[in-house]
């Protein structure tokens, strides 16, 4: 077909095959990484992008940071946006390049530009955080309400959080609440968590003890570590009650 006629998006789309479980073919990272590679060298800014994933990742070759940087790079200058947010991911936290938070706000920011959720998510980590010099709740927020606009699970939970926490705004248990209900709609593990507590307390909703079991188990069996300690922690002091 056209991967083999040397189209390279063709090429990189083939490799993908290899690489998704339930394909129409045998899984293979080895081979979808080889041909990740061909669409890359052809100059593909979607295969350069999985190169540079496959050697951050190191699953399919071994960890490489100076070349995930390498093909990162050559993708996001072509503006392909996951390709941005990841390389503002290791400006952030010096994965292979000296710690730099200038340089990955601009990436982050270029990726933003390019509707990508995930670098809304970082960015507005980054303006959230009141540790941070750089901090400025208003353009987090919006950030935030974008990605969730965007239907983005983890988006419910930080624009919640922030209703909840009040950063740069009044705390809004109901607004909280209401960010969380929709977020455990899409089974964000963190909005089961919230929810569940908020129900447990009776901030922002009634008090129901059914509920709050019921969304905390969600996120417990979804591995989210603090509803199992939080279950723990109330499954002990019921057993000295009784």
């Amino acid at each position: 077909g056209a991967a083999e006629d040397g189209d390279p998006r063709a090429m990189c789309e083939y490799g993908k095959l290899f690489d998704t479980p339930g394909a129409p073919v045998t899984q293979n990272p080895t081979e979808a990484f080889q041909w990740y590679l061909k669409s890359a060298e052809y100059g593909d800014d979607r295969g350069q992008f999985y190169v540079g994933l496959s050697y951050y990742e190191g699953m399919i070759v071994e960890q490489d940071h100076a070349s995930a940087l390498k093909w990162f790079t050559l993708s996001a200058e072509k503006g392909y946006a996951i390709a941005q947010h990841y390389l503002g991911h290791m400006h952030y936290h010096g994965n292979g390049v000296p710690q730099d938070e200038r340089e990955a706000i601009r990436w982050f920011k270029l990726s933003v530009d390019r509707e990508c959720n995930e670098a809304r998510i970082a960015l507005g980590d980054i303006y959230s955080n009141p540790k941070n010099k750089e901090v400025d709740y208003d353009f987090a927020f919006k950030l935030y309400s974008s990605a969730m606009e965007a239907k983005y699970p983890i988006a419910y939970y930080k624009v919640g959080m922030m209703h909840y926490q009040g950063n740069g705004r009044p705390p809004n248990y109901i607004a909280a609440s209401k960010c969380f209900r929709e977020g455990a709609e899409l089974e964000s593990l963190e909005c089961y968590y919230m929810l569940g507590m908020m129900y447990y307390q009776g901030k922002g909703v009634e008090k129901d003890p059914n509920r709050a079991y019921r969304y905390l188990n969600l996120a417990d069996q979804g591995g989210y570590q603090e509803a199992t300690e939080f279950l723990a922690k109330i499954d002990s002091t019921r057993k000295k009650k009784s």
